[in-house]
């Protein structure tokens, strides 16, 4: 199933980003944000990172490209046989189609949908026989949210924004998802 949404997910950016890169109003940024991730399964949130470089092309699309660091999920559990503690942390790329609805000259919102290629770092430690397990897994995954953006001025904006990664859509819900609230800035090159 991953395959089979990554192809036109991938053809789309691919062919937007033709159309419009041809367009005089096509302009670069770079981004960053911090923010605090659930997700499920762990009762702790954790700090995400985000930073990355996008086009815009004209007032309502935009092309970005992203590192993000879900942060490292932690959570314990006591058994008859004594406690087991894990530890959960993604990383990886995310490619997001954003569009922008400008609100004023100040002000606007967005939406966006991409796919999020992420790598999966998991350890466990079993305190009853002073055993642990590592494990590590890489998949490509739906990626949606929203935000909101003040220009502070022609270069600098200020963003909000909430995003899901939806790994239950192809994972058989094995992380189920991970809910995302951050705040960051765009500056335009």
């Amino acid at each position: 199933m991953r395959k089979l949404l990554t192809l036109p997910f991938a053809l789309t950016l691919a062919i937007s980003a033709a159309y419009y890169s041809s367009s005089a109003y096509a302009e670069s940024y770079l981004t960053g944000s911090v923010g605090s991730a659930t997700t499920t399964g762990f009762a702790e949130d954790s700090t995400t990172l985000n930073f990355g470089a996008g086009a815009r092309f004209g007032d309502f699309f935009a092309l970005e490209v992203s590192y993000l660091d879900t942060g490292e999920f932690t959570a314990s559990e006591t058994y008859n046989d004594g406690q087991l503690d894990s530890s959960l942390k993604f990383t990886g790329l995310n490619v997001s189609l954003i569009g922008h609805l400008p609100l004023s000259d100040d002000l606007e919102l967005y939406g966006k949908v991409g796919q999020y290629f992420w790598r999966a770092d998991i350890n466990s430690y079993a305190h009853a026989d002073n055993s642990s397990a590592s494990l590590r897994l890489n998949d490509a995954d739906l990626t949606y949210g929203g935000g909101v953006l003040m220009h502070l001025s022609k270069q600098l904006a200020l963003k909000a924004e909430y995003q899901i990664i939806d790994f239950a859509a192809d994972n058989d819900g094995a992380f189920g998802s991970t809910d995302i609230a951050s705040v960051g800035f765009i500056f335009k090159l």
